[in-house]
């Protein structure tokens, strides 16, 4: 974790209990000049396409160890449900990226 300075100690203190209790449990530290709730959005985006990665995975090694005939009804539709929740998912990222960016730069 980084050093604890005065102004992220003051950021942090003064954020929802939403952003200190995600930022807690990620070892998360604020960014000067940062709007907490950009940078919660950010956390979450991510967090939200990272588990939807990790269902892919799983369910593609599933696919790849179990019987062929019982996947194939499960894995047409299975697949292109989380590809579609995992491009939403990687666009909303960019997005919340893109206006933390924004702000960050406007200030």
């Amino acid at each position: 974790r980084k050093s604890a300075d005065k102004p992220v100690q003051y950021a942090m203190s003064h954020t929802s209990p939403a952003f200190a209790s995600v930022a807690a449990a990620f070892d998360f530290d604020h960014h000067e000049n940062t709007d907490p709730a950009l940078e919660l959005n950010v956390l979450k985006s991510v967090l939200i396409r990272e588990g939807l990665l990790g269902k892919l995975w799983d369910f593609a090694e599933r696919a790849n160890t179990s019987d062929e005939a019982s996947m194939s009804t499960l894995e047409g539709s299975v697949r292109e449900s989380m590809d579609e929740r995992l491009r939403d998912a990687s666009g909303l990222s960019i997005l919340t990226v893109l206006t933390q960016f924004r702000d960050v730069t406007a200030k």
